[in-house]
């Protein structure tokens, strides 16, 4: 039949579709720049580093900050000069152990600048640095060793430093020992502690290396060692020391070797000193008082955090090293005007057996400090200690988002939480305190008259482990704590706020000590992870967030657990996991199939209501339905299947998001990189160096500004999600019928751009979810190739009752009487007349899936009896012969 459709028509169409979507692109492009924040100005955009360091500088050279002597009317008095600290040696002590068979969890390194925490180290094999993939022996050097002067440059040994050497590391299985001096590492010659971090990163774990040492004996006498230490894979540190984040350069400079600079990085963790000695007291930081990076630029780090009164050196010096034992730290510092001695207490219980069977987990450090007034005048004292710093923020490119709150909106990859007495669990944002919007300290003050603000816990909550401070109260009804407040202690990266690396102060309610007396408050210090039973050990359980299907999460974990206890990883657990879920939704996935072939077979009729009733909606509306219920069509049928699998989709992102479990559980095994951790992307291939080079290094951040920000993938090529997106395609394909008019060849052109924006969405999801995306559409399409099809009712004009009668021959039957005859369905011969009306209802309705292969098994016995030539029928018995 000759055509009279215009092909200019076509053409015109197709026009008028592309310059609707260019319209619509341009539009969503100049929405989003309005939309984003201002960008920072050209010096600020090719240096961020540079800006921060600017930043910073000026906070020091701003007088009202860096002069003590401010406009305050509680400002401190100027230093006097004969109030010198006394000076310590450095010591770097440990408690614990990094070998996952010993009694503990964790290895804890401390530093005696400021007593503080340098690092906390996991020690079971699944809790390892995933960013890190270079060779670790221990992290023996806490601090930056001091350059020498010119008297003593000639005096100064050459080498790399070992300054700390923790029980269980490959360091002290090699023989390393505090003191030494590696001078040598694989024929490379070590002058400094640079050289051994950069020997460092060229290795690889399970490498074996020749070190030479040098080293005193007890005559002072310096020998040379050659020792032989196998490499092991980095631990992950829950808190450590952390340079300033402000690109992907210094993010991906996180792995390796790291010593603790005062002067460019921020105090460590856990630090304290005065705020108030008899009327001298400090005023508060700039993050709190001036609010710098409100501006909306990038900001350095607020020198004013270090900020002491005059004559106190608690921060700024090395405290002298009282005592130590196995599980035990303390350290000792004197303030000498006015005369108060100071004491922190660091404690490490081991896992004994009792501990175990009362279910501690055994992550909890206990940190007392004691203050004791060594002078003969009163004094009113009061302190201020500092939470953790430097939590870990691996998958900072592609976790933007992932973390799960009590609120709405997005969380940053360290938060903070809190739980007042009688309240219930908050949490501060880390994009807020990075902009400086933390609470004032009033808002979170203790009110000695109406006993509220009683602080059950505060602490730094990162996506899948916890350090978070515990105040023992004494009497459950009386604070020692005035306020808690967050703060910002890193630089503030505008376009980067999720990394910023923040903690909290806690200042303690002035008192009053007479001569000789003292007071002691004690921590206890959870670093750990978040294990649903360990946070209920500690009364952390509220910490933890399932989202808005926790109610479908926590029973898709247990199951996912269950699987994994009999499976080698977790991948198969969630290979197999898709399975049972696909064949519970069986059912559903056929009614969809139904639907979508009923849509097929009435289509025509669709098609002629549609142009028949064009300019009439109501008319057309009404025919529609009238044709709906004529074939018994319901058109939301196939939408049930995507609506019930929408739970599950985002419960297993959730449960991918949240369970620690899933932490640094590996495809392959952790020595193949791809699918080494199925909590992020599959990391196929390394491409940040490309990036860098053309000089887009925000696209390894996976952040940047406007609208761009979607297109920023980050430093890996990942193959899974393509793979995913393909087969999404490929079902799309099979499961929708051929486009008939141009209205549905645009519409299905249309999906299709759909597509790709979600292949740039889910880019950088897990890689554990890419496999549940991959075998699920596989088993659609396998599903929808092999699996027997539904029956309809032939035609487009059939109703779906009406059947189609088979007419047989009639057989005459000879009686003695008369002739009989009668109608024969030889089909049915011999078939009583209600399996006939069951036969006759299973016609109607499509054969399930169980009584398909029911009926073909019992086919497959009948024809097994069958022997070839038989004239009797399958499934009958021979009658013996006589």
């Amino acid at each position: 039949m000759q055509s009279f459709e215009n092909p200019n028509d076509k053409y015109a169409a197709a026009q008028r579709q592309m310059f609707v979507f260019v319209v619509m692109l341009a539009l969503t492009f100049f929405i989003f720049q309005y939309l984003s924040p201002p960008k920072p100005s050209p010096q600020q955009a090719a240096n961020p580093a540079a800006n921060v360091e600017e930043t910073s500088g000026g906070v020091e050279d701003d007088p009202s900050t860096a002069d003590p002597n401010t406009n305050d009317a509680n400002a401190p008095s100027a230093p006097e000069e004969n109030e010198n600290p006394v000076v310590f040696p450095a010591s770097y002590p440990t408690l614990g152990s990094a070998d996952p068979k010993s009694p503990y969890k964790m290895l804890v390194a401390f530093s005696s600048r400021d007593a503080a925490v340098a690092r906390i180290e996991m020690n079971k094999r699944q809790y390892r640095d995933t960013q890190d993939s270079t060779g670790w022996m221990g992290q023996i050097v806490v601090e930056l060793p001091r350059k020498p002067n010119d008297a003593e440059e000639k005096d100064a040994a050459k080498g790399c430093p070992v300054q700390t050497v923790g029980r269980g590391t490959p360091a002290e299985t090699a023989g390393l020992r505090v003191g030494d001096f590696i001078v040598q590492f694989d024929q490379q010659e070590i002058t400094s502690f640079e050289d051994l971090r950069a020997a460092l990163l060229a290795t690889k774990p399970k490498q074996t290396c020749k070190l030479t040492v040098q080293r005193k004996d007890k005559s002072g006498k310096t020998q040379s060692l050659e020792l032989t230490v196998q490499l092991d894979q980095a631990p992950l540190a829950i808190v450590r020391p952390e340079t300033p984040v402000v690109d992907f350069e210094t993010y991906d400079n996180l792995s390796g070797l790291h010593a603790f600079d005062s002067e460019t990085q921020p105090p460590l963790s856990f630090g304290l000193t005065f705020r108030k000695l008899d009327k001298k007291e400090l005023p508060l930081p700039d993050v709190l008082k001036k609010r710098p990076a409100q501006s909306g630029t990038n900001t350095g780090r607020d020198l004013t955090l270090a900020r002491e009164l005059p004559g106190v050196h608690l921060r700024s010096e090395h405290w002298e090293l009282e005592s130590i034992s196995e599980n035990e730290v303390v350290f000792k510092q004197t303030v000498l005007n006015p005369r108060l001695e100071v004491r922190k207490i660091y404690r490490l219980q081991a896992a004994t057996d009792k501990q175990k069977k009362n279910g501690d987990p055994g992550y909890a450090l206990t940190l007392t400090v004691a203050v004791k007034n060594l002078d003969s005048q009163p004094h009113t004292v009061a302190y201020q200690l500092d939470g953790p710093n430097g939590l870990p923020i691996q998958g900072a490119w592609y976790a933007a988002g992932r973390k799960t709150g009590p609120g709405w909106g997005g969380y940053g990859l360290r938060d903070i939480v809190v739980q007042f007495h009688g309240q219930a669990s908050a949490i501060r944002r880390c994009t807020e305190i990075a902009q400086d919007r933390g609470p004032q300290p009033e808002e979170w003050t203790y009110d000695l008259l109406k006993k509220t603000k009683l602080a059950d816990y505060v602490g730094v909550d990162t996506q899948y482990f916890q350090c978070t401070m515990l105040p023992r109260q004494d009497g459950g009804e009386l604070s020692h704590l005035e306020y808690i407040v967050p703060l910002r202690v890193g630089a503030h990266i505008y376009y980067w706020q999720g990394v910023t690396n923040v903690s909290f102060r806690m200042a303690s309610v002035p008192q009053t000590l007479k001569s000789g007396e003292s007071f002691s408050h004690e921590y206890k210090i959870f670093a750990g992870p978040k294990q649903p039973e360990t946070l209920e050990y500690y009364g952390l359980r509220d910490t933890l967030y399932y989202g808005w299907f926790a109610w479908f999460v926590k029973p898709l974990l247990w199951l996912l657990h269950f699987f994994h206890a009999f499976l080698p990883n977790y991948a198969l657990a969630i290979i197999l996991l898709t399975v049972v879920v696909r064949l519970c939704l069986y059912r559903l996935n056929h009614k969809q199939m139904q639907s979508v072939m009923k849509m097929q077979e009435i289509k025509p009729e669709i098609d002629r209501i549609t142009e028949k009733y064009k300019d009439d909606m109501q008319a057309r509306s009404k025919a529609m339905q009238e044709l709906y219920r004529k074939h018994h069509f319901n058109p939301l049928g196939g939408c049930l299947p995507l609506l019930i699998q929408m739970p599950i989709l985002f419960a297993l992102y959730k449960a991918l998001s949240v369970d620690v479990e899933l932490y640094g559980a590996s495809f392959l095994g952790n020595s193949v990189r791809w699918c080494s951790d199925l909590a992020a992307p599959d990391q196929f291939y390394d491409w940040s160096r490309f990036w860098i080079n053309i000089g887009w290094s925000g696209f390894n951040t996976g952040t940047s500004s406007g609208f761009w920000g979607m297109f920023a993938l980050g430093p890996y090529f990942n193959i899974l999600p393509i793979l995913a997106v393909v087969l999404m395609l490929v079902h799309q394909q099979i499961m929708t019928p051929p486009p008939t008019t141009e209205q549905e060849k645009s519409m299905r052109r249309m999906m299709k751009f759909m597509m790709i924006f979600m292949a740039f969405m889910f880019y950088k999801v897990a890689s554990g979810l890419c496999f549940y995306f991959i075998i699920s559409s596989l088993w659609a399409v396998l599903e929808r190739k092999f699996l027997p099809k539904p029956k309809t009712s032939g035609s487009s004009g059939s109703t779906g009752a009406e059947r189609t009668v088979k007419t047989y021959p009639a057989e005459i039957t000879v009686s003695d009487k008369k002739y009989e005859v009668k109608s024969v369905d030889k089909q049915n011969d011999g078939v009583s007349r209600k399996k006939k009306k069951k036969q006759a209802g299973s016609e109607e309705k499509p054969v399930g899936f169980w009584q398909g292969i029911k009926a073909r098994w019992k086919k497959m016995l009948e024809e097994a009896e069958h022997r070839p030539g038989d004239s009797f029928k399958p499934g009958r018995k021979r009658d013996k012969k006589k």
